[in-house]
Order: C-alpha cells, then structure tokens, then sequence
C-alpha cells in the first residue's frame, strides 16, 4: 500500500450534526441579517446519564467568503465539532456575502468584524440565560426572539427562562468563552476588541444603536437589557491557519505594516485594548485603528493556541516562525503554537486533517482542566 493510500484525504464525516437552532441576527455595524447556527452539547440533553453542563460556550468563524468560505467549512466543521463533543455550546455563522448570505464582503473588514462581535454578544446572552434543569428559576416570557425560541429544546419548560443568573464563579472555575476562526476567520478574531469590551455594548446601548436592537432582539425589551452579576467567562483563542503579515494588508489596506515593538507590546498588556463609544457602537479605538500591538496583546494575555501548517501556500512558514516565537517569547505569555508538518493552508490532504483535530482537541482539553470539567 503506498503512502497516500494509507492517509486518508480528509474525515470520514462531518462532526457537526444538524443545529439545535438556526436563525439570523442583526449586525451591530448596520442591522443587516447574518446566518447564525447554535450547536448544543450533549450536555443539555433530557438525560439522567448526560453530564453536568459548564456553560462553556464557543465561536468559530469561516475563510474568506469571496473564495467560497462559509460556515459548511471543513475546517469549521473540525473546529466546531471537536469543541461540540468536548461540552461546548458552539456558534457559527456567516459573514457578510457568504453562501448567498445578505450583504456583501467589505474591503476593511470592519463590518465583518463587527459581524463577529455581534455573535459574541447574542452567545454571550443565550447562555448566561440558557439553563433547563433549574426550573425554580424560570418564567414565562414572549417567544419572538431568538432566545425565546431557543425554549423549545429546554423540555417541559418551554417559552421561560431564569430570572435570575447562577452563582458567582471563581476565576478557574468561570465558564469558558473560546473566539477562534479559520484563515480569514482567525485574522477577524485577531482584529476583535476584548471580550470584556465586546459584552460592554449590550449593557447599555444607546436607543438607537445597533447593538440596542441586537440587544433588544435577544431579550425582546431594552428593559431585559440590565443583566445582574453577568458570570465573567474566560476568554481563550484558537486561530487555524492565521494569516500573519496579511492581517495589516487586508482589514486597513496598509501595504507596509507595522511591526509592533517587544516594549509595546508588553506596555499594551497592562492597559486596555479598546474601549467602546458612548453609542454603543465599536470606536475607533476598539476597531477602525485596533492596532496590531492590541491585537496580539489580547493573544498574550488569554489562552492561545494558534496551528499552523510548514506547507502553508498563502503564508509563508518563513514568517509565521518568527511571529509564533515572539508571542511565545513574551514573559508570561499564554501564547502558544503548533507547527504541522506537511500541512496545507486547506487542511485537506493526508493526516493534517486528524493532527489539526488531535491538536483542538488537547487544547480545549487543557482550558477544561482547570475548572475540573
């Protein structure tokens, strides 16, 4: 049997089975409809036997939409299914212009970034209210909205959800909350603001912002918006194939980027990455000029894990070593990466596809083991 007989060419099937809920939300760029999917784990079945549900939730956004990317992705289909078998509620969507989706690509990416958000912000929500097996805590509630219709996979107590959130958490043991993407899916999780400013807009958004009517489409009143003792969830990354040295080029059309120094970089560590408008809206600071410095101090400070093949066509191994290493370098750094050696940018081809999966796998493994999960 010759080698590539013996490596198959990709997974026998796909690891994501059909969505608990598919519907869209509104951008909180521009209000336009994005295509949205909700995966729960097996961990919110009806069952004695199921265990016990962290509240560990999952994003994971596709490549570039003009080439074809979308959210039936192989890659996301890894990516998502891996951490759907681990205990995640995982979400996934479709930028802008992808697979006949509204809209249409931008050339800065600041829409599809706060496409991106706009799902961090609903997921972040759907969760902190999403939970079936404490029916004390429940009431009944209109069902128009997302959420709301998300009561139908909650069993006898359909149309409600909990008034109330559940205990506080310490930090090891608060619910994790994973952003990652693939290839151009991973350069827009790179350019997000913090998760702690991300959740800032729906706390109080203005009334006629954007995130106000995402907001208001998730609890179905602004009155619903003011969440108490919102349990904080640790941020973690997972970037698949980033496209270092493009990250720049594409989302600011800047031709000479700018490499942020080792002192900038650990400065920008000790302040906040970005800051949201008094509007509600991402600012200048948290997303036009998000700078590449902010970027990847958010990278450094969380748990990273970025893999990557030495085969890669579109980014150079050459460059993505030394930007690994630094991040790597960095004193205290949570940054880490994984080389794949005879890995494509497409993941496609022999056993990548399986490294690629082992290597999410023990990742996400290594998050849960710090709250016992």
């Amino acid at each position: 049997m010759t080698d590539a007989e013996d490596q198959p060419s990709r997974l026998a099937r796909s690891l994501l089975p059909g969505p608990t809920l598919s519907f869209t939300l509104p951008s909180i760029h521009d209000g336009l409809a994005i295509d949205c999917r909700v995966y729960h784990p097996q961990s919110l079945d009806q069952s004695p036997s199921s265990p016990p549900w962290r509240k560990h939730a999952a994003v994971f956004a596709h490549p570039y939409a003009p080439l074809g990317g979308c959210y039936d992705d192989p890659v996301v289909d890894i990516a998502a299914g891996t951490l759907l078998k681990l205990g995640f509620l995982v979400g996934t969507f479709n930028f802008r212009g992808a697979q006949g989706s509204a809209g249409r690509t931008s050339w800065t990416a600041k829409a599809e970034r706060a496409d991106y958000a706009s799902v961090v912000g609903f997921l972040s929500y759907y969760v902190h209210y999403l939970d079936p097996f404490r029916p004390h805590l429940f009431q009944s509630v209109p069902t128009t909205s997302p959420i709301a219709e998300a009561s139908d996979y909650m069993g006898p107590h359909g149309g409600s959800r909990p008034v109330t959130p559940s205990a506080p958490h310490d930090n090891n043991k608060s619910p994790l909350f994973l952003m990652g993407g693939y290839s151009y899916g991973s350069m827009i999780t790179m350019q997000l603001p913090s998760l702690q400013n991300i959740l800032h807009q729906f706390d109080t958004p203005a009334c006629s912002s954007h995130a106000a009517e995402n907001t208001t489409s998730e609890l179905n009143t602004l009155q619903r918006c003011k969440i108490q003792h919102l349990v904080a969830a640790r941020p973690a990354y997972l970037l698949v194939s980033p496209l270092q040295g493009l990250i720049n080029n594409l989302a600011s059309f800047n031709l000479l980027p700018r490499r942020p120094s080792w002192k900038g970089l650990t400065r920008s560590m000790s302040s906040p990455a970005a800051t949201a408008s008094p509007t509600g809206e991402l600012s200048p600071s948290s997303d036009t000029a998000l700078s590449l410095e902010e970027a990847e101090a958010k990278l450094v400070r969380n748990p990273t894990l970025a893999i990557y093949g030495d085969n890669d066509g579109f980014v150079p191994v050459r460059k993505l070593r030394p930007w690994a290493a630094r991040l790597e370098g960095i004193p205290h750094s949570s940054f880490r990466a994984h080389e794949v050696s005879g890995a494509s940018h497409f993941w496609a081809q022999g056993r990548p596809a399986y490294t690629l999966k082992d290597a999410i796998k023990t990742f996400a493994e290594s998050l849960l083991a710090k709250d016992g999960s």
